[in-house]
């Protein structure tokens, strides 16, 4: 029979693995989620677009909405490259969160098993951290990758200073290799290249100097003899810490994402956030993606602040035997301190992804909970409560979970306890639109968050966008120019670049040019948006019939930078921007003039019916695209695979599903015979699409996207400027 203490020390780390894994397993089959998911994969060229080194050089040198974090994109690029993650197929990005997660909970066992714990329960508040469903944000979310990468790092940080710490107190034989000091300095910085959240970092390592490393205890002789060299021994984590925090706030400051709360309610509501936060993790109800601000009263920020003051109280008295209380309970305020509210970045001031790291402080805090004589009674009981209390917590978050699954559970999760959360409200419309057109259903949701008076530029552009499908751009920009003016600089540029988009659509030439202009004015050297802007003006002096002026503007593109004449194919770009930014009717009263002018140019208008046979939803009618999808094959007679490819598209997206397998398999048959990776690739695409056709399902893509980076420059943003 194999020895208890053997079994002790090998088997929690692969248990609390797989179990950790095996829980969060079921988001591998989610979707992503519309809630940035979009901004960080789908639609950011540093991960969908390739992985070589001009793209690593990029990611380096970059900002990325508001944030300096290479590591971040780089770690999804490798996904995409190696793991063949997209969109589509989101399972990739999903693992690498699962096995960062399950990797979390080992080192933090570790952890906890120099903080003083027993293999055993070190494992259960281990798990007691790995398996709550506060985690279930940080891990099944794809965009909250920054959580469990930048823990990952900084867990490592720890274990190379309590390495670091223990050799400084038990001097021994010098090992060979990288030192623990250089280790943990590195680690920090790696993990500051993926998120900010790690800048208390360097107070955790104070909190373990105390315990269990036992450098310095709270007494005078001690901090006077010992504070100032461990202070300077941190200084580069210092000062790694505040450059971080200074360019975070720098680049939120630049965003104007840094929001405007007067001093005296952040005070009020930090205890607030506080206990917030405690009461979660002791009984997690009614958990959600999005909360709205709590409501702060003196009377209860005052009760909120005497509990805090009791419970600090009482752990710093029972330091001496208990000293790990003391780390934990530091630990818990300490790393909370960047998300408490004190420093608003962003919409939200409460969110469960803010207690990723700081929990494990409430781990560390508990990890002597319980000791007692060991008894053979005691000994089961403890058992089968530390057992009810994981599968407890085991069961709450397997429920909370689905909620991840795809942008409509995402959507009815919070809504389901919070009715009137306008950012959810607002994401379902956006989501109306995107899906399925949804202009009616969208207004209903942009008005009711209008009426409750909680709204952003953001809002009121989709409930402008809704009004130019409705009724007309005519009714959109009048609807836009009865909107109080803004201080907010970022809401002036979007008001501004939708008043010259609907002046444009309801041929009002000169007055976009005004407006494109007046937006451009606000964010002058903004690389996202300048070159639509220019596009804009360039159409509207393109139909004004000013031509030099147009050329001016079509330079100001990257792709026409030696343009010397223009011509109708020339406002492509500009009509593929307005399809992805759902102003489809308009595009396609364009493609159709496009269609007239360049019957002989085959491949423009195989690009044009594939992205109308494609799409979600369009104004084309299908039986248009199809005839539009012949016409290419008779001019190219005897028509490609490619050709044959968009024709059976164009034939499900008609309905006739027979008619697209018999036309999918002609073209696998027209297939040249090398063997060559392209073409094995584009083989597996027809075998995948003509399965599609088979199960009478037509195939989608945002095929416009992609043709606009393909065509007219990579690095062209093409996220849609109102969609969350």
């Amino acid at each position: 029979m194999m020895n208890p203490r053997i079994i002790s020390r090998f088997l929690p780390v692969p248990l609390l693995f797989g179990l950790a894994f095996v829980l969060f397993a079921p988001s591998l089959r989610y979707g992503l989620v519309d809630l940035d998911d979009q901004l960080y994969v789908a639609a950011n060229p540093l991960v969908m677009e390739g992985f070589d080194l001009p793209h690593v050089r990029a990611t380096f040198l970059s900002f990325q909405h508001g944030m300096y974090a290479p590591l971040l994109w780089l770690s999804y690029g490798v996904d995409a490259a190696l793991g063949n993650a997209s969109p589509a197929t989101p399972w990739g990005f999903h693992l690498t969160n699962v096995m960062l997660h399950a990797l979390n909970a080992v080192l933090l066992y570790c952890l906890l098993q120099k903080t003083g714990g027993t293999p055993w329960r070190a494992f259960f508040f281990a798990a007691l951290w790995a398996l709550h469903p506060l985690r279930v944000e940080s891990v099944a979310w794809i965009t909250e990758r920054k959580d469990v990468l930048s823990g990952f790092f900084g867990l490592l940080c720890l274990g190379a200073y309590c390495r670091f710490g223990t050799a400084r107190s038990h001097p021994g034989p010098a090992r060979v290799g990288i030192p623990p000091y250089a280790a943990a300095v590195v680690f920090f910085a790696l993990g500051l290249l993926v998120k900010p959240t790690l800048v208390p970092l360097p107070g955790a390592l104070l909190l373990l100097d105390y315990w269990p490393l036992r450098r310095f205890e709270f007494s005078w002789r001690s901090l006077r003899s010992n504070a100032l060299r461990l202070l300077a021994e941190k200084t580069p984590f210092f000062a790694l810490a505040g450059l971080a925090a200074f360019g975070a706030s720098a680049a939120h400051r630049s965003m104007h994402a840094l929001a405007d709360v007067p001093w005296s309610v952040r005070l009020s509501a930090t205890p607030l956030h506080y206990v917030f936060y405690l009461a979660k993790f002791a009984w997690p109800d009614r958990l959600s993606p999005v909360y709205p601000d709590l409501a702060v009263t003196a009377t209860a920020s005052v009760l909120a602040s005497i509990l805090l003051a009791t419970l600090t109280a009482w752990v710093w008295t029972s330091r001496a035997r208990r000293p790990e209380r003391l780390v934990g309970w530091g630990w818990f305020l300490g790393w909370l301190l960047p998300a408490i509210g004190l420093v608003r970045f962003g919409a939200q001031s409460i969110a469960d992804r803010f207690t990723y790291l700081p929990a494990m402080g409430l781990s560390i805090a508990l990890c002597a909970l319980g000791r007692s004589p060991a008894r053979t009674a005691w000994r089961r009981l403890r058992f089968w409560l530390a057992s009810g209390v994981l599968a407890l917590l085991a069961g709450a978050t397997l429920r909370l979970l689905p909620a991840w699954r795809n942008p409509e559970s995402f959507h009815a999760r919070i809504l389901s306890i919070h009715p009137d959360n306008p950012a959810a409200l607002s994401m379902r419309s956006f989501y109306g639109i995107r899906t399925a057109g949804d202009f009616e259903g969208a207004q209903a949701g942009f008005d009711r968050i209008i009426q409750r008076g909680v709204f952003n530029h953001d809002v009121l552009g989709g409930k402008a966008r809704c009004l130019a499908a409705l009724q007309g751009p005519a009714a959109a920009k009048t609807f836009l120019l009865q909107v109080p003016a803004a201080s907010n600089p970022y809401a002036r540029h979007a008001i501004a670049w939708d008043l010259a988009r609907y002046a444009l659509m309801s041929r009002q030439y000169d007055e976009a040019i005004r407006y494109a202009e007046r937006a451009m004015a606000v964010f002058p050297n903004q690389r996202e948006s300048q070159p639509y802007l220019h596009l804009l003006a360039m159409v509207a002096a393109f139909e004004k019939g000013a031509l030099l002026l147009a050329l001016e503007h079509a330079r100001r593109f990257p792709a026409y930078a030696e343009k010397t004449t223009l011509e109708q194919a020339d406002l492509l770009p500009y009509y593929l921007h307005q399809w992805m930014e759902f102003h489809r009717d308009d595009a396609w009263i364009y493609f159709q003039r496009l269609i007239q002018s360049a019957p002989d140019q085959p491949r423009l208008l195989n690009n044009l019916t594939w992205g109308l046979a494609t799409a979600d939803w369009s104004p084309a009618p299908p039986a248009a695209v199809l005839a539009l999808a012949r016409q290419v094959c008779e001019a190219l007679a005897p028509p490609g695979p490619g050709a044959l490819d968009t024709l059976a598209a164009a034939q499900a997206n008609a309905g006739d599903f027979l008619a697209a397998v018999q036309t999918i398999q002609t073209a696998l048959a027209a297939l040249p015979d090398a063997d060559t990776p392209e073409l094995r690739a584009f083989r597996e695409k027809l075998v995948s699409r003509q399965a599609r056709y088979r199960q009478n399902q037509p195939y989608r893509e945002e095929a416009f996207s992609r043709l606009l980076a393909t065509q007219f420059g990579k690095g062209l943003s093409t996220t849609h400027k109102n969609a969350p």
